[in-house]
């Protein structure tokens, strides 16, 4: 037998250097660059077994590899009819359109995402049929929930019992908490204060979008934000979603963009026309109330909106402000919008983990686990409500589409629209259960059906939306007769970069087995900056400050690198202050943010599949909640519809990869003075510390601090003064004169002091500077 593995080696081996030779040319010499394709991806591209699995690194070129696969089929007489090219994000579609034209000049290929793909199939089965947008499940779920908490007892009972819990475990009396959360909500232009995020990616839509529902939410008139009109009858089989609906007036509102945002737009991102919304309202006890975005501007809707409700008899409730309206905001975000998260989240894993979760409602034990016995059986009664309701409708949501479109390629109802030779996936390892299933089902439509796979299961870090990484590292056990290729040259990140990659994800338990190689030469070693901070208020600020400086420092000290060369990245952005407060003093110090000329400042997730010459990395910090790996936060409800796909902490650690590895020339990485991330303990040997403001590692040290505010302390405290001081000039730190240090003298506020032999001590787990009789106090002019 292993004369016979060698033999087939041996041919296969023949059969790539035959094709290297004959395809050299066509595949080099691409832009300015001078792109080539190198021997691995050479293997990739020209192996031809039934199932073929690319296994490419950060950085590794894949769609330059998935595109010369597509030109060689095309070349080995393959018609683009029989290839499909299947994306998770319409950016990478287009990307690989385009490539493929301007490379190539083809056009032929199907291109297209996953959800796009199995929204046709399933127009071609059934074109009545409505797609409703993802969000819809939200606003569903929040429907639902108050249907049944009126009409079913049993359902009001456990929803009850479980809020009551949830209020007691989430709810903070806190007034600094309060507005902090409120703050946080007026720093994002896409978000309500109810936390609705607008959907559209036009700057005018979200002005107005935002400006109309905090002006209701401010007047106290009760909405419902972007929720399916089932009422409407689906025109021209459409879903019909009015931007506003006021369910106890039978109001919608709706605002038509001006013509210059609507020339802008996509055939499928316009909005019906007045005359097509007027037409839905016909002969219905309903009225809309259109605002024309080309003949009233933005800052005039709120106001025109008013006039348009009191000549209709709708009288508004005083107008919600001050600590008033901080409460009403914290506290239907919480108690209303997150609760509605919750149970739209659990209906989503249930159906992409394909569990009934009637089948393990007795496993829960009330006394042991009283929240989530609650919440699961009443997010039950929401799923088997929300199914009905999207029957009803005959509608389906995302997840919906691709079980049915499945269903509908293996009934064979989806007809010749399915049969391809050639199947090719982008970023496989973030395939769910329902989407590896749908892939199976369109490769059993044709007997010669070839599957090309292309991921990273080391950029894994969607496990939240169902992601099954399992099946990419485990290719061969559920996709037999398969070839296996590692593209392992990294294009993009210094040598450093690329070994502390290396080195991190060797702690993962499930893996690949790859070494990347970085093809630059470029010496350069990721800097770790610690930043103290006596308690968790000053150390954000200090690590703000921190982060700030570094882009402005990197800016000033390389003459050609602009704002946009620059990526600030955190792990959170809803509860942390580092995208709101590092956005902020970038625009304070007139250096742009966001759009495709500006510093972008954002979150490792959304950093996926971008790159930029300098990234910052905020926060990697452990025992926080915003950290590298989070820690507390919200507590897993749905573990009833989850199946376990692996370590949760492997996966925060692939995130931190995925950080990392954005880098072109230069990673920088903030962490806190004695809190460092247990992943900076795994890549140390390729890291330089720096401690900024003082070295906690000491026991002594000396400094120079300007005294921020100081008071003499209390009889019991043991101490003679405590206070705040900044050491240069831009790090916060606690200080404290021991009580029997009486040869000292009291600090005066405002004055700068250099400390001499002063103790690095600690107060409550903090660093803190403790002055005893051994410092050395002298005033700096």
């Amino acid at each position: 037998m292993v004369g016979l593995e060698d033999q087939v080696d041996h041919v296969n081996e023949q059969f790539v250097d035959r094709k290297r030779s004959q395809y050299q040319d066509m595949f080099s010499g691409f832009g300015e660059e001078d792109l080539a394709l190198n021997s691995e991806q050479e293997l990739a591209v020209y192996r031809n077994d039934v199932h073929n699995q690319v296994i490419a690194g950060a950085g590794t070129g894949k769609t330059f590899s998935l595109s010369c696969r597509v030109k060689y089929l095309v070349e080995e007489g393959i018609s683009e009819d029989d290839i499909l090219t299947l994306t998770f994000t319409r950016k990478a579609a287009d990307e690989m359109e385009e490539r493929l034209d301007d490379m190539f000049d083809i056009t032929g290929v199907e291109t297209s995402t996953l959800h796009s793909f199995g929204n046709r199939t399933l127009n071609e089965v059934d074109p009545t049929l409505v797609q409703i947008e993802d969000q819809s499940r939200l606003r569903e779920a929040g429907q639902l929930i108050r249907t049944l908490r009126a009409d079913n007892p049993e359902f009001r009972s456990h929803f009850e019992s479980f809020l009551n819990i949830y209020a007691e475990e989430n709810l903070s009396d806190d007034r600094d908490t309060r507005a902090d959360f409120v703050d946080s909500l007026r720093y994002k232009s896409d978000t309500t204060l109810r936390g609705e995020e607008v959907e559209s990616q036009f700057d005018e839509e979200q002005e107005v979008h935002t400006s109309i529902a905090d002006w209701l939410f401010k007047h106290q008139l009760d909405y419902r934000y972007r929720q399916y009109a089932a009422w409407a009858g689906n025109p021209g089989n459409e879903a019909y979603i009015p931007d506003f609906t006021l369910p106890g007036q039978n109001i919608c509102i709706e605002y038509i963009p001006s013509s210059s945002t609507r020339r802008r737009k996509r055939w499928y991102e316009q909005k019906p026309t007045a005359a097509e919304i007027a037409a839905i309202f016909e002969d219905t006890e309903r009225t809309c109330i259109v605002i024309d975005g080309d003949e009233i501007t933005p800052k005039q809707v709120t106001h025109y909106l008013a006039e348009q409700l009191s000549a209709r008899g709708i009288e508004m409730e005083e107008t919600l402000q001050g600590t008033e309206l901080q409460d009403a905001v914290y506290e239907h975000n919480i108690l209303e919008r997150e609760v509605e998260s919750h149970f739209a989240e659990f209906v989503k894993k249930a159906k992409t983990n394909q569990r009934d979760p009637r089948e393990y409602l007795e496993t829960l034990d009330e006394e042991a686990d009283p929240e989530l016995y609650h919440f699961s059986h009443a997010a039950t009664r929401v799923l088997e409500a929300y199914n009905e309701q999207y029957e009803k409708y005959n509608a389906y949501d995302f997840v919906d589409m691709i079980v049915m479109a499945t269903s509908a390629i293996e009934s064979d109802e989806a007809g010749d629209m399915a049969e391809f030779k050639h199947v090719m996936v982008d970023e496989f390892q973030d395939l769910n259960l329902v989407q590896v299933e749908f892939i199976q089902a369109l490769l059993d439509q044709h007997k010669d059906a070839r599957l090309f796979a292309v991921g990273d299961d080391w950029q894994s870090i969607y496990g939240f939306k169902g992601a099954r990484p399992d099946y990419f590292i485990d290719f061969e056990q559920h996709f037999p007769y398969d070839t296996k290729t590692e593209l392992e040259t990294n294009y993009r990140c210094p040598p450093s970069v690329v070994q502390a990659g290396n080195t991190l994800i060797q702690n993962n338990d499930a893996k690949t087995a790859k070494t990347v190689k970085a093809n630059k030469s470029l010496e350069t070693t990721p800097q770790v900056h610690l930043v103290p901070g006596s308690n968790d208020f000053q150390y954000k600020r200090n690590a703000i400050n921190k982060l700030v400086q570094l882009v402005t420092k990197s800016l000033h000290t390389n003459p050609d690198r602009e704002p946009s060369d620059i990526m600030v990245l955190a792990r959170n952005e809803e509860g942390s202050p580092f995208i709101r407060d590092v956005t902020r003093e970038l625009q304070k110090r007139d250096i742009e943010v966001g759009g495709s000329s500006g510093v972008e400042v954002t979150t490792a997730h959304q950093s996926k599949g971008k790159e930029a010459e300098h990234v910052v990395i905020a926060n990697v910090a452990c025992e926080m909640n915003d950290g590298f790996p989070p820690t507390g936060g919200d507590r897993n409800l749905t573990a009833l519809v989850e199946v376990n796909t692996g370590s949760h902490f492997d996966e925060e650690r692939r995130l931190f990869y995925v950080a990392l590895t954005r880098a072109e020339k230069r990673l920088d990485i903030q962490s806190r003075t004695g809190q460092q991330s247990p992943f900076l303990g795994e890549i140390q040997d390729h890291t330089d510390l720096n401690s900024s403001g003082i070295d906690c590692t000491v026991h002594r040290t000396t400094v120079t601090v300007t005294v921020a505010d100081e008071r003499e302390a209390e009889p019991y405290w043991e101490t003679r003064q405590v206070g705040e001081v900044v050491i240069d000039g831009e790090h916060s730190l606690n200080f404290a004169i021991d009580d029997d240090a009486t040869n000292q003298p009291l600090l005066d506020a405002g004055t700068a002091y250099r400390l001499e032999g002063v103790r690095v001590g600690e107060y409550d787990g903090q660093p803190q500077l403790q002055i005893d009789q051994e410092t050395t106090i002298t005033s700096q002019p």
